[in-house]
């Protein structure tokens, strides 16, 4: 290799080393504005933003006193939050976006992994708070493909179960006047 460089005249030589310099730069850029921006604490942040959860939240009882409809929300993609506000009717306008914070989505994810949904999902006799003035709340849940029903009155969802309290937790984050 030194021999073929050495044979070269000196405008070979200037025109090899431009050459070279640049393509160091040309990698270095690469690198910074490409990998090292997405490559951080020794992680790929994950692509995939739809981790299978989706759940599907609806009101009801008291709360449809005087209006059309109590709230609802829906989340999914990674805690992204569709808020329907009590007596909407589900136009665009009265649709609020949120996020729901990364520790609340992991206690969601943890808690819905935890939960044996197919035991909450059962139906079961009983009074319900919403038949005497209060709210009961029903949850769709999809999880791991499979979709489950979950309902506070109507439904062996224990009201001190880890879930609902997360559950609950998010409806304070979402209508905070609930």
């Amino acid at each position: 290799m030194l021999y073929l460089i050495s044979n070269m005249s000196g405008q070979q030589q200037v025109a090899l080393l431009i050459t070279f310099l640049l393509g160091v730069f040309a990698g270095v850029y690469l690198y910074i504005a490409g990998f090292a921006t997405v490559y951080r604490d020794g992680v790929f942040p994950s692509t995939r933003t739809d981790d299978g959860l989706v759940v599907v939240a609806d009101m009801y009882g008291d709360c449809q006193a005087g209006v059309s409809q109590c709230p609802s929300f829906q989340i999914r993609d990674g805690g992204r939050v569709l808020y329907l506000p009590t007596g909407s009717a589900g136009s665009v306008e009265d649709r609020l976006s949120l996020r729901l914070s990364r520790s609340v989505y992991r206690d969601l994810l943890q808690k819905v992994s935890e939960a044996p949904l197919d035991s909450y999902s059962r139906k079961r006799q009983g009074e319900c708070i919403s038949e005497q003035g209060g709210v009961d709340y029903r949850y769709r849940i999809t999880w791991d493909e499979k979709s489950y029903v979950l309902d506070t009155c109507k439904t062996e969802l224990p009201s001190d179960s880890d879930l609902n309290e997360v559950l609950l937790l998010i409806w304070s984050y979402v209508d905070p006047e609930e």
